[in-house]
């Protein structure tokens, strides 16, 4: 496997993320399916919740991510293009039926991340925050630890 799989491998560490709602507002601004009017609704009570961007098991770095995606419950509009692009679509549903081959990828695709060189050194570093290196002074600004809905809400 070349670099979709190394894309989609990546974005599985979607499987332990949060995200305030101003993040994913363009998947919610098309409401078009139950999922999307889930996100608006949850959304409209707390602008500044946090919603888990992996609706079926959150807190355990499994392959959950995928199989949501394959019932179209990605929250994210990146996310949801993983399943509808014909070249990554197809990774998806390995991952969401293997999840020995998604960890397998995943180790593969971010020993290979590690060795990507940047201008001024490669930090190598999972973080915190996307927007910040841990480095950096980092403040959580959420407004309490109400989380999102979970699938089955």
């Amino acid at each position: 496997m070349g670099e979709p799989a190394d894309l989609v491998a990546l974005s599985g560490g979607h499987t332990v993320g949060r995200a305030r709602c101003d993040f994913f507002r363009d998947r919610m601004r098309r409401q078009d399916d139950t999922f999307s009017r889930k996100l608006a609704v949850n959304c409209s009570k707390d602008p500044n919740r946090l919603q888990n961007l992996d609706v079926i098991t959150p807190d355990a770095f499994d392959n959950a991510y995928y199989i949501a995606l394959t019932n179209n419950q990605g929250v994210f509009t990146s996310d949801m293009a993983l399943i509808k692009d014909r070249t990554t679509a197809p990774i998806v549903r390995q991952f969401a039926k293997d999840k020995a081959a998604f960890f397998t990828q995943f180790v593969k695709s971010m020993v290979k991340l590690s060795k990507v060189q940047r201008p001024g050194g490669n930090v190598g570093e999972i973080r915190r925050s996307c927007f910040r290196t841990n480095g950096q002074n980092l403040v959580d600004a959420v407004a309490g630890d109400e989380e999102g809905f979970a699938a089955s809400a």
